[in-house]
């Protein structure tokens, strides 16, 4: 009798240093860190708790989409300041079961530009 592949599934880990894990101060530089939110880069405008992994708090400006399956979708709030609750309101209009690629768990901060008070980073436009 053949069972053919046993294929094992296991949660990702959670990134180390996780917005979600550590907090972001006020104009904090996040950075994406999942396939879902790959190159995903935007800017807070308020500090973000320690502890909280949900979608981040208040507004935000995005400055770059990324590279991922939401980077044509995101491109309409590029350059423009918005809120999680928006960005998920689009992103489930083309995929309604997907995460907010703006949780806290799934970005990461971004220090030399947080400390600099401006990203470095040239916006990425879809193609």
């Amino acid at each position: 009798m053949s069972f053919g592949e046993l294929t094992m599934m296991f949660p990702l880990a959670k990134p180390q240093r996780s917005v979600g894990r550590l907090g972001a101060e006020a104009n904090a530089v996040l950075r994406g860190t999942g396939e879902h939110n790959r190159g995903l880069v935007v800017r807070a405008t308020q500090p973000q708790a320690r502890g909280h992994e949900g979608p981040i708090q208040g507004t935000f400006v995005l400055i770059d989409v990324g590279d991922n399956r939401h980077s044509d979708t995101l491109s309409a709030f590029l350059n423009k300041e918005t809120n999680a609750q928006e960005v998920l309101k689009l992103i489930r209009s083309k995929h309604p079961a997907c995460v907010n690629v703006v949780n806290a768990n799934s970005l990461t901060t971004d220090e030399e530009s947080a400390s600099a008070g401006s990203a470095s980073a040239a916006p990425n436009t879809p193609k």
